[in-house]
C-alpha cells in the first residue's frame, strides 16, 4: 500500500489522476482477504471529498460492476477519471 501512497504523491496531475491510481492501486493490489473494491471505492470517494473535489458516481449495487471492470483492466485511465466526475461509463462485458 505504501507504493499507491507513493504514486500517488508523484504524480503531478490532477486530484482525480491520482484518484484513478488510488482506485487501482487498490483494488489490483489486492491487500484485504475481502472487501478490496468496496474498499477501493470509499477510499477513492472519501479522497475526493476531502480534497473538495466532485465524485460523481452515485452509490448504487451496479457499481460493484464497474470496479470489476478495473480490476480486469477493462476501463483504460481517462475513463474511470470521467466515470469519476460524471459517474458516467461504458458497461462493463468480459471477453
Amino acid at each position: 500500500m505504501v507504493n499507491i501512497i507513493n504514486d500517488c504523491q508523484s504524480n503531478n496531475e490532477d486530484v482525480y489522476d491520482k484518484a484513478v491510481i488510488l482506485c487501482q492501486g487498490l483494488i489490483r493490489s489486492h491487500p484485504f482477504a475481502s472487501g478490496n473494491r468496496r474498499t477501493a471505492f470509499i477510499t477513492t470517494r472519501d479522497f475526493l471529498i476531502l480534497n473538495k473535489t466532485r465524485f460523481g458516481v452515485k452509490s448504487d449495487p451496479k457499481q460493484a460492476r464497474v470496479m470489476l471492470g478495473i480490476r480486469e483492466g477493462y476501463y483504460e485511465d481517462k475513463e474511470i477519471k470521467e466515470w469519476l466526475k460524471h459517474g458516467e461509463i461504458r458497461t462493463f462485458k468480459r471477453s
